[in-house]
């Protein structure tokens, strides 16, 4: 994919005492960014495509929808006959959607032999279900509810495949019991609702937003509810939303994961443009107080949502606290996450009703109440991070699959709280460095060798350069300008939905503040 982008932004000139050239270009590129900044830009999801595949037309319901779902579905199939991004858990659902799709939608040879290659990848990847570390949004869920389909539409899979997760699905389910329809409509569950298409707790109808026409802002979810919806009005704008989110690529459409996440793309472009020391920048003004008005007038008693057209979460509000603060707008304070608070365990839960907590979401808590001037709870969170990393170097988190990014957060968030938490990420940092110069867990990619570098910089402002720290940090900084691709929407997705998916702008912004870094600290 690629977006269009002018580097002639603003005019920008060259500040302080940074005078080159490369400075320039990315400070541009910055504003380019800030300009695109709420529009939602995500990568393709197949999980989501082949749900929307399975549509069927207004008043023929046995012809699809949305061909170019079927198609997109046709082309991107891997070698391995799986669908999907990532590891095994994530495209075993994709796969498991896809089969399921072409035995319903598909009419060709090819399309058959597609499904066995999908078959024969399910029955190959049973052995890796054992690893329940890192599962997808409701994961456990979601496989029972695609298993039953799939047997529905006699594809042979073994029968214990629905409950392998039981432990984990009845722990949601027994949550999902005792919550109202109105409580079930302002939860996490609105992402997945797919899984409960065939038992809904009230009308198909009250669970469409008014406003997108969408359900949980989930392609998947308004897809697979569209069946179950009578009133014809509200059919026409559940397919006004799927038509408006499709995403031009190779061999047809597709749809990402999620819609209309404005707010959170905001709050974490801008949130990178913080790391790097320049929010405030009076040449970037004229593009981030809008972002900042918008943020503003998002605000509510609970917090911040991820979008215009979703709930509240602890995450993003705090995030947003900083960002509001920083920038000088201090009439807001973090009254609204208190109701995240878990008393007993001592940590914040990103969304309520969640069965455990994220990583990341309790280190920008503790960056918040640090900037707040709250050092008790600050010291509780640092206890959770102390606990929730064991005895490993780095930390692993719910949102995304890369140690390196909850880690380098960790470094910058808390680095100068508590030296001893953080030093052994910093020697894990230095010590996994490729020899390309780059990080990464599976590879060396930009972003991660962005998050490493970002980690290093903050962590030399308060302790110090040593040699060896500013050699990696040289090395990792000539990674980025030479790997970085102003035009080009690849990155590896490494960000956990219900499929790995790249918030391509976020991604951006945290690669382009780390080589903004780079530039000031002249290395």
């Amino acid at each position: 994919m690629e977006l269009k982008q002018s580097l002639s932004g603003l005019g920008l000139r060259y500040p302080g005492s940074v005078s080159n050239a490369n400075y320039t270009i990315l400070l541009n590129s910055f504003s380019d960014l800030l300009g695109h900044s709420g529009q939602a830009l995500l990568n393709p999801s197949a999980y989501d495509t082949a749900w929307v595949a399975r549509v069927g037309a207004e008043g023929n319901p046995k012809m699809a929808a949305f061909p170019q779902a079927l198609s997109w579905l046709s082309v991107h199939q891997h070698e391995d006959g799986s669908w999907g991004e990532g590891a095994v858990p994530e495209r075993l659902l994709a796969t498991l959607a896809a089969i399921v799709t072409l035995t319903d939608r598909g009419q060709r040879t090819r399309d058959s032999q597609q499904v066995e290659r999908g078959l024969s990848f399910i029955w190959q990847s049973l052995p890796w279900l054992q690893n329940t570390a890192l599962l997808p949004i409701g994961f456990e869920l979601l496989l029972s509810a695609l298993v039953d389909e799939a047997q529905a539409v006699n594809l042979t899979l073994p029968g214990w495949l629905s409950t392998y997760y039981a432990v984990y699905q009845n722990q949601k389910k027994a949550i999902l019991k005792k919550m109202s329809v109105e409580q079930i409509r302002n939860s996490t569950a609105m992402l997945s609702l797919e899984f409960l298409r065939q038992n809904l707790p009230a009308s198909a109808e009250s669970f469409v937003h008014p406003v997108t026409g969408g359900v949980g802002l989930s392609p998947a979810a308004t897809a697979a509810l569209i069946g179950q919806v009578e009133d014809p009005s509200v059919r026409r704008r559940m397919i006004s939303y799927l038509e408006r989110n499709k995403l031009a690529d190779r061999g047809g459409n597709g749809w990402g994961f999620v819609t209309d996440f404005d707010i959170y793309e905001i709050i974490w472009v801008l949130y990178n443009l913080h790391i790097c020391g320049h929010l405030t920048h009076p040449l970037l003004q004229p593009l981030v107080e809008p972002l900042l008005d918008r943020i503003a007038a998002r605000w509510s008693p609970t917090g911040l949502p991820f979008s215009t057209y979703f709930f509240n979460d602890s995450d993003d509000t705090v995030v947003g606290y900083l960002l509001l603060h920083k920038s000088g707008r201090t009439s807001y304070d973090l009254s609204p996450v208190e109701g995240y608070w878990q008393q007993t365990k001592e940590y914040f839960t990103t969304y309520h009703y969640e069965r455990d907590s994220s990583v990341s979401t309790n280190i920008h808590c503790a960056e918040a109440f640090d900037y707040a001037g709250q050092p008790d709870r600050v010291a509780k969170l640092l206890g959770f991070l102390g606990n929730s990393r064991g005895e490993q170097p780095y930390w692993m988190d719910k949102w995304h699959v890369s140690p390196y990014y909850v880690t380098a957060h960790a470094i910058i968030c808390t680095g100068h709280l508590d030296k001893a938490l953080t030093q052994p990420s910093v020697d894990w940092l230095y010590y996994t460095q490729h020899k390309s110069g780059g990080w990464g867990f599976e590879g060396d990619t930009t972003e991660e060798t962005a998050y490493a570098l970002q980690a290093l910089v903050h962590y030399a402002r308060i302790h110090g350069w040593s040699p060896s720290l500013l050699k990696a940090a040289r090395a990792g900084a000539n990674y980025l300008r030479e790997h970085y691709r102003p035009f080009v929407w690849e990155n590896e997705p490494l960000w956990t939905g219900k499929n790995r998916f790249t918030p391509y702008l976020i991604v951006r912004a945290a690669v382009l503040s780390a080589m903004l870094l780079a530039e000031v600290n002249k290395l």
